[in-house]
């Protein structure tokens, strides 16, 4: 389309949104739809169509990737109309936009991404600002990179803005000399660093999945920055995430409040894609008020898929995800990983004398000095697993009664190998490995570099076992710790009989701890031990990628 063409499309975009799509969605969203109609009729605003006109037709010069091609940013309805939502209205005779601050709440694969890239570079660009600083706030490094690359990558693909921008390796500024304006995205890791800016937009990506007080001081920071300017924008685009996050649910009802006019605050104004209070949650309704980009971007096949999956896991986390991310809904996180009576039918009584000559996969996790340390073995054929572990301690009995009451004594040499003194054997342990290499072929042996060279020093010294570092890093454990979820619910992994490794996995704690949903044993969180599930991932790691299994780790 040309840019008239494009031009009179999105306006034919907002009318449908307005008119039509707007009653499939909750109950906010037909608040805020019904309070553009009655500003209309307000004689303190007026709605300027040329400032929407002016947006739009920025717009119809970005080009996006879609589908393994560069195309036209292809505008949704719902797009349109928070676009003459947020830049259509002013106050009355005045040079001064009715909104200062705007909230997208949504489900996650529905276009926000590319919308926020988008917005943050009109801002910069063509919002009428002298100097602008255009800020896109992420919650993590990785984030903030990513967000920045897709930025960039929206640039050189569009020959509008490549003759006017020039990215440089941590921010877009003009090819302009004297604009000394520029676009920086960044992570909000250290909410301090965002003193002394003064954006004139910013957009903050996920404030829902930052920590509660680090995302109100970075919310704070934001607002306290954007005071010099005229028409700031500060635009808060999020998934639901826990319950938790005090500020963000309090944010979030804030905005309610607003669009039941309980509280008046003619300043803010948003877009909330949730399902209502009374819906049922596992049924399709719910989730297409939580996706507006259903039959465009995403589709509803595509959330049933991830229904299925979550509802047929035996992580208790991939349903909270499922709630979350695409039904966008707060809710607890899971204090159990895996259901816990779906693992008790995994444990079995195997006999390690059966598995003799076999290969074998071994990891190891080493405690400092003094908890449990722990050797896991993995034998496998193609995607089925059986696990065995060891484990040792040192002898210390004000460490043997755990949280929870449970108690280590009875489990001393049967399961638990006790040193003579307050450390770890790490003899004993070197002489356990010293019998696998002579029982068992193997392949190698999977540990974490922290606290383990001069151990790995004495394997190498006294065994033919090749050793291998793997990190305990999302990106390293996300395949492993889904394989094991996954197999604990079709029942391909066995473990064997082992009480202290079943309470090492009532201990585990899962959580996503990247912007890619890699997720990790959070031992921040853990409640107790979790040595025997950290190794036998490593164990179960090192066989995944050994054997070249294809695994989808997708949630």
């Amino acid at each position: 389309m040309n840019k008239l063409e494009y031009i009179d499309h999105c306006w034919d975009l907002v009318e449908q949104f307005i008119e039509i799509d707007s009653q499939k969605y909750g109950e906010y969203i037909r608040r805020q739809v019904d309070k553009f109609k009655e500003w209309i009729s307000d004689s303190r605003y007026e709605f300027r169509t040329e400032e929407v006109d002016k947006v739009f037709r920025f717009f119809s010069y970005i080009r996006i990737q879609l589908k393994n091609s560069y195309v036209q940013f292809p505008m949704l309805p719902y797009q349109a109309f928070f676009l003459a939502l947020l830049f259509g209205w002013y106050l009355t005779d005045t040079e001064t936009r009715k909104h200062q601050e705007a909230l997208i709440f949504i489900g996650r694969k529905n276009g926000k991404t590319a919308f926020s890239a988008a917005i943050i570079l009109y801002g910069f660009m063509k919002d009428g600002v002298t100097d602008p600083q255009s800020m896109l706030l992420a919650m993590n490094a990785k984030q903030a990179s990513n967000a920045l690359r897709y930025a960039k990558s929206i640039i050189y693909h569009s020959p509008a803005l490549l003759r006017r921008l020039h990215p440089q390796r941590y921010k877009i500024v003009s090819k302009d000399r004297s604009d000394q304006g520029f676009i920086e995205v960044m992570s909000t890791v250290e909410p301090e660093r965002l003193e002394g800016f003064s954006p004139s937009m910013c957009i903050l990506d996920e404030i829902a999945h930052m920590e509660s007080n680090k995302a109100e001081d970075v919310y704070n920071s934001v607002k306290n920055g954007t005071g010099a300017r005229k028409n700031p924008l500060t635009i808060l685009a999020t998934t639901a995430g826990t319950k938790d996050n005090q500020f963000i649910t309090e944010l979030l009802q804030y905005y309610r409040d607003v669009l039941d006019d309980k509280i008046q605050d003619a300043g803010i104004a948003g877009l909330i894609f949730q399902p209502d209070k009374d819906d049922d949650l596992n049924d399709e309704i719910a989730w297409r008020k939580a996706n507006p980009a259903i039959g465009t971007i995403t589709s509803m096949e595509s959330i049933r898929n991830s229904y299925q999956k979550a509802v047929n896991s035996a992580s208790t986390r991939t349903y909270y995800q499922f709630l979350t991310r695409r039904v966008n809904v707060f809710t607890e996180e899971p204090t159990n990983w895996l259901d816990p009576f779906k693992l008790d039918e995994c444990f079995t009584e195997l006999n390690i004398e059966d598995y003799k000559g076999r290969e074998v996969f071994i990891g190891i996790d080493l405690s400092v000095t003094k908890d449990l340390s722990a050797i896991a073995l993995c034998f496998g054929e193609e995607r089925e697993v059986d696990i065995f572990v060891y484990f040792f301690m040192a002898h210390n009995p004000n460490n043997l009664l755990r949280k929870g009451n449970f108690d280590l004594k009875p489990y001393i040499d049967a399961y638990i190998h006790r040193s003579d003194n307050d450390v770890v054997d790490y003899k004993a342990m070197l002489n356990k490995l010293i019998e696998i290499d002579n029982d068992f072929q193997v392949v190698k042996l999977l540990y974490d570099p922290y606290n383990a060279p001069y151990f790995i020093h004495d394997v190498q010294e006294n065994t033919e076992i090749f050793c291998e570092k793997y990190a305990q890093t999302p990106l390293k454990f996300n395949v492993p710790l889904t394989f094991i979820q996954d197999a604990v619910a079709t029942k391909t992994i066995r473990f064997d009989i082992n009480p202290v490794l079943r309470w090492n996995f009532s201990n585990v704690v899962v959580s996503a701890m990247d912007s890619n949903d890699n997720v990790k044993i959070n031992k921040r969180k853990k409640k107790d031990a979790v040595d025997g599930v950290v190794a036998a991932t490593q164990a179960v790691g090192g066989f995944i990628e050994y054997t070249n299994a294809v695994y989808d780790a997708t949630y």
